[in-house]
């Protein structure tokens, strides 16, 4: 997809004003360096880590 710049310009410079809701295409949240959140939630850290701290235990399922 071909983004015209200076339209996309002005979403952004319009996006900075209250109460304003702008909507950018993927192609145009790209080109602006804007990105989708993806980190992980709180909640799948944790798990994350206690899985981890398990594999990494002495072998008897008990952690060091």
């Amino acid at each position: 997809m071909n983004i015209n710049q200076s339209e996309l310009e002005q979403k952004l410079r319009d996006a900075t004003q209250p109460g304003t809701i702008v909507t950018l295409t993927l192609e145009e949240a790209a080109q602006a360096g804007l990105y989708p959140e993806d980190a992980m939630s709180e909640e799948d850290a944790l798990e994350s880590s206690l899985r981890e701290a398990n594999e990494e235990g002495d072998g008897n399922g008990e952690t060091i």
